[in-house]
């Protein structure tokens, strides 16, 4: 935890630097796959390399009810102080599971009957149904989500866009998503 510096010049001025009090572990990390059964909402996270784009997907999923957030381990921006304060504090709120082996992953999530939902430029535009168990797969700024994956997911998804680009930010993509799926 940290506690801001104040200053002694007759204002109370807040510095804008830390002082550390305590060094707490609060995440709420873990590497056991099978905790995947306990929930009926999830978010994947797949290769997001951007911090900021991380921490406001993490922001957004907490602002949408996501029980669980998976990130990949590889290719990911570690979860860090600035990931903390970028999300307001939400990374601490929820739990996070780390996982190594995408298709692993996938495997489990299909028998344990999540609809796997993946968000592609080459996706479907039609209507965005509400479902009870699902997985919503968000891939990297960069490269997207890895075709082989793609396959394996129950929905592909497009969000329809009007103007000349049609590419979306990743977490405004995942707040788009959440917002029509919860």
């Amino acid at each position: 935890y940290y506690l801001p510096k104040i200053t002694n010049d007759g204002k109370n001025y807040i510095n804008q630097t830390y002082s550390i009090i305590a060094k707490v572990d609060t995440h709420n990390f873990t590497r056991n796959i099978n905790i995947i059964k306990k929930y009926k909402k999830l978010l994947i996270l797949y290769n997001i390399q951007d911090p900021h784009n991380l921490s406001s997907c993490i922001k957004i999923s907490e602002a949408f009810g996501i029980e669980l957030i998976i990130i990949t381990q590889t290719n990911t921006s570690k979860i860090n102080t600035l990931i903390n304060n970028i999300s307001n504090g939400t990374s601490l709120l929820l739990k996070i599971l780390l996982v190594k082996n995408i298709n692993n992953l996938i495997n489990i999530l299909h028998n344990n009957n999540f609809k796997l939902i993946a968000l592609s430029i080459k996706g479907d535009e039609k209507p965005i149904t509400k479902l009870k168990k699902f997985a919503v797969l968000m891939g990297s700024e960069k490269n997207g989500i890895k075709k082989t994956i793609i396959k394996q997911c129950h929905y592909t998804y497009k969000i329809k866009t009007y103007g000349l680009f049609n590419s979306i930010n990743v977490a405004v993509a995942t707040a788009i998503i959440l917002n029509k799926l919860t």
